[in-house]
């Protein structure tokens, strides 16, 4: 069994090299819209998109960073679990925002509605109650599992847990759905939109992860007031550094693709205009050549 020190130690170098890695994703994904989209599509490059996506990046970066330094100063556990409802409505607001229109093709209109209201409405409710109920904790200074506002907490942990699940299971079946319905269809259909197809596969990846997160973050729970819980958080909000991850990782395919239609569409116009040119060429040649009817 895992010593408190050892387990605080492991909880500083998880959080650590996490913040480490978060921090180098989001000086990666500002590079790569600032020097790389912005060539491409400068439109895009303050789009909602990549705003949620750098806050989210940056949140769980710095959630890391908190988790650390919370081993010596317990006082940060409030700005961490802040950080902490920012990156889950980061990751959910983005996620939503690139998968609604996969959603509708799939779920009947009811369920879009409701995922809608736990995105936009009940997820950011929930998730501020949350920093205030540990913000009570703190204040009081009692942390015992059987407190009322540590019950309170726990059950609004849960919530937000269950917020995250539901709206995690909805988008796997409706990425299920998608692929299914479009895997098969010929790659040359107009109908078939390849983004759409790019963001369900890498979605049902992190969605995966999200359910590991959910996972560790539970056992963190029921493990309280063992110091032990304190790990497995701290490999939950590493894992948090790892979605946002694949969340870049779907942004650039994102990017290649649109460019690669567009320089697509563009060849395209290219040859069409080379093949007027060609064909009003020949026709002058044609009426130049013809016998001429004036009388002499």
């Amino acid at each position: 069994m895992l010593n408190t020190s050892t387990i605080s130690d492991l909880q500083s170098a998880i959080g650590y090299t996490a913040f480490a890695v978060g921090f180098l994703q989001i000086a990666f994904t500002i590079a790569f819209i600032v020097f790389v989209e912005h060539k491409v599509f400068a439109s895009d490059v303050f789009s909602k998109f990549n705003i949620v996506l750098c806050v989210g990046g940056l949140s769980i970066a710095f959630t890391n960073l908190l988790n650390a330094l919370a081993v010596v100063n317990p006082s940060l556990a409030v700005p961490v679990i802040a950080l902490e409802g920012v990156t889950e409505m980061s990751y959910v607001w983005f996620t939503w925002m690139r998968s609604s229109t996969i959603v509708k093709k799939t779920l009947p209109l009811t369920i879009c509605n409701l995922m809608s209201w736990n995105v936009y409405l009940i997820g950011p409710v929930i998730c501020s109650i949350q920093v205030l109920a540990m913000l009570v904790i703190h204040i009081l200074q009692d942390f015992t599992a059987n407190h009322p506002p540590r019950i309170f907490y726990t059950i609004v942990k849960v919530c937000v847990g269950g917020i995250g699940t539901t709206v995690d299971s909805a988008l796997v079946f409706a990425f299920f759905q998608f692929l299914r319905k479009n895997l098969g269809v010929n790659e040359q259909d107009a109908t078939v939109d390849e983004r759409l197809v790019i963001t369900a596969k890498i979605g049902l990846l992190s969605c995966a992860l999200l359910c590991g997160t959910l996972g560790l973050a539970l056992i963190s729970l029921i493990l309280y007031p063992d110091p032990l819980n304190q790990l497995f958080m701290a490999l939950a909000y590493a894992n948090g550094v790892l979605i946002f991850s694949v969340l870049i990782w779907l942004k650039v395919q994102l990017h290649l693709s649109k460019k690669n239609n567009s320089d697509s569409i563009t060849s395209q116009g290219v040859q069409v205009r080379s093949h007027k040119s060609n064909v009003s060429t020949t026709t002058q040649k044609i009426q130049s050549g013809k016998p001429s009817t004036t009388a002499r």
